[in-house]
């Protein structure tokens, strides 16, 4: 066997080699990636969880007003208000929150999620009320949107 065949064998196997280390660098970037986003809807819960917990020590009755709010049942102005801001914190920040990320498997499995819990706000009249009363137009345009494209269906 000549240097020239050695050298033939040798590039063939630095290529693999070559092959192999892509390979692992993608699985590795994958990892990471989905790490990150994990990590982001983690700090994003985290955020949410914080306010809703500074709701519910300043009105300890919080929770009551939100399960009342989602059965529809009519709400006063001191409730309606409490209620949107338990759903703002539950539902409409992290959903427009996680609308603005770039796209990925986990934002597109959590959407979803969300999709069908607004979907189904829809049909509960204290929801429509706020978003009627334009309590959410802070959001963006296509935030808004999102929300309403659920509207009757």
């Amino acid at each position: 066997m000549s240097i020239a065949d050695l050298g033939s064998i040798g590039e063939f196997l630095g290529s693999f080699a070559v092959l192999v280390t892509l390979g692992y660098l993608a699985v590795q970037t994958r990892a990471a990636r989905q790490a990150t986003e994990f990590q982001t809807l983690m700090a994003l819960n985290n955020m949410h969880s914080t306010v809703i917990g500074g709701i519910i020590s300043t009105k300890p009755d919080a929770l009551e007003i939100l399960s009342k709010g989602n059965s529809g049942e009519p709400l006063d102005d001191d409730e309606l208000n409490a209620y949107a801001l338990m759903h703002n914190s539950l539902l409409i920040n992290p959903y427009a929150s996680i609308l603005h990320a770039g796209p990925s498997p986990t934002r597109t499995r959590t959407l979803s999620g969300f999709d069908r819990l607004i979907k189904a706000n829809w049909q509960n009249p204290n929801f429509v009320a706020l978003w009627d009363a334009g309590f959410w137009s802070y959001l963006s345009e296509e935030q808004q949107n999102a929300i309403e494209s659920h509207r009757g269906l």
